[in-house]
């Protein structure tokens, strides 16, 4: 379901799932249909994300600002929209539409991709240490089993 129930879910998802990853995220109330996330990366850029049938994409250099959304057309018709749309107000610049969140914030800020990277070996690291305990405890029982 690509309705608009999903989309806001997605949004919700969106603002859960970033949050150690930016500045600030904040789901705002759709326009038109189309579910729009405010965002600021760790390098302080601000910008407005519209979930549509196609992906996620930036429509707005602000938060509450959504120019864009007007030059995606009919946003709400899945049969119109596609993936390269001009924007009038940025001379013809396509539309990039990202499949994931964490796709459009690869491409727009390095810190997060740093972040990310970071949390991920963190985690790596105590999980590598929570089974070395594991297996430092099971040699203790086998042991004292023995005495």
């Amino acid at each position: 379901d690509v309705g608009g129930v999903a989309l806001q879910e997605i949004a919700r998802d969106i603002e859960r799932d970033i949050g150690s990853y930016v500045k600030f995220v904040e789901v705002r109330e759709s326009v038109e249909g189309t579910p729009l996330v405010n965002v600021t990366t760790l390098e302080d850029r601000e910008m407005c994300v519209a979930i549509t049938p196609c992906g996620l994409c930036i429509v707005g250099d602000h938060h509450n600002t959504y120019p864009a959304l007007e030059s995606l057309g009919n946003h709400g018709d899945k049969r119109r929209l596609t993936h390269q749309v001009s924007l009038s107000d940025t001379k013809d610049t396509p539309i990039q539409f990202y499949e994931t969140i964490y796709a459009l914030l690869d491409d727009v800020s390095v810190s997060y991709r740093s972040a990310f990277c970071s949390e991920l070996r963190q985690k790596l690291a105590l999980l590598e240490r929570q089974e070395r305990e594991e297996e430092d405890g099971e040699g203790d029982i086998g042991e004292s089993s023995k005495g």
